[in-house]
């Protein structure tokens, strides 16, 4: 049995997911199971709310991993007044970059699943930021 999927099929008995290669003697496999009167489950499905809602949680909680949002609250209170020193702000400037960086990405991502056909199978992974945390800690700014 395979289900359907974006580009090629997945094999239940396995879980492999099977590209549609002439080459590959999984995908020929299929291609003869469907001769051979094999039905494809279909592909799975979710609405497309579910899907912007889902990538929404998940940038939160990457941005929140990273910097809680008493720390995200303490840099803005940093940066904001007018009265911290320049060095300070300097510091927090990668910070912001980073931040920005993440939520290009979000906005990317969010415009692609709301432009699809199948929005479910947009994938994303903000893990990609990870090496380029600046890595500013909250503790180095209080002496």
């Amino acid at each position: 049995m395979y289900k359907l999927l974006k580009s090629g099929a997945q094999r239940l008995s396995d879980m492999a997911s099977i590209p549609e290669a002439e080459g590959n003697t999984d995908w020929q496999e299929y291609k003869k199971w469907l001769t051979d009167g094999g039905v494809p489950e279909s592909m799975d499905t979710k609405p497309l709310s579910s899907c912007l809602s889902e990538l929404k949680q998940e940038v939160n909680a990457y941005i929140c991993s990273h910097y809680d949002m008493g720390t995200q609250a303490s840099f803005q209170a940093m940066y904001s007044i007018e009265t911290t020193p320049a060095e300070i702000k300097t510091t927090l400037l990668p910070v912001w970059a980073w931040v920005q960086s993440v939520l290009r990405e979000y906005y990317t991502k969010r415009a692609e699943i709301s432009a699809s056909l199948a929005p479910h199978l947009v994938t994303w992974d903000f893990s990609q930021f990870d090496v380029t945390d600046p890595g500013v800690a909250l503790d180095s700014f209080i002496v």
